[in-house]
C-alpha cells in the first residue's frame, strides 16, 4: 500500500489515518504500507501509537534520530510499516536528491511464529 498523507491539513491526515485502518480491516495478508506519512514519531507519538495499536503494524527502529527522510527538516516523515506476519530485516535511507525526501530501502522477512 503505498500513501501520500497530507502535510498541511491535520483533520485531512486524520481522516486518511481512519481510511487507512479501514483498509487494513479487510487487505489481504501479509501486507506493506509505505510512504510519506507527514508524521514525525518524536512529534507525532499519538497517531503512530494509535496506528499500531489498531492495525498491529510494526517499522523499523522508530526511534532511531538518525534516519532522517526529510533532510530540510532533519526528520522522518517517510516510513515503511509491515503487517505482524512480516519483520523488516534491514532498513537504509537511500540519499538521493531526485525527490525533496530521501528514499528508503528494506529487506523483510516472514516472521516466526
Amino acid at each position: 500500500i503505498s500513501i501520500h498523507l497530507d502535510f498541511a491539513l491535520e483533520k485531512v491526515q486524520t481522516e486518511q489515518l481512519a481510511e487507512l485502518v479501514e483498509f487494513t480491516k479487510t487487505a489481504t495478508r501479509p501486507y506493506v504500507i509505505m510512504g510519506d506519512f507527514n508524521l514525525d514519531w518524536k512529534n507525532s507519538r499519538t497517531k503512530f501509537a494509535e496506528l499500531q495499536k489498531i492495525t498491529g503494524v510494526k517499522t523499523y527502529k522508530i526511534e532511531d534520530n538518525s534516519m532522517v527522510t526529510y533532510p530540510s527538516k532533519n526528520v522522518r516523515y517517510d516510513w515503511i510499516l509491515v503487517s505482524k506476519e512480516l519483520e523488516i530485516r534491514s532498513q537504509k535511507i537511500i540519499k538521493s536528491l531526485v525527490s525533496h525526501h530521501y528514499a528508503i530501502a528494506a529487506e523483510l522477512e516472514l516472521a516466526a511464529n
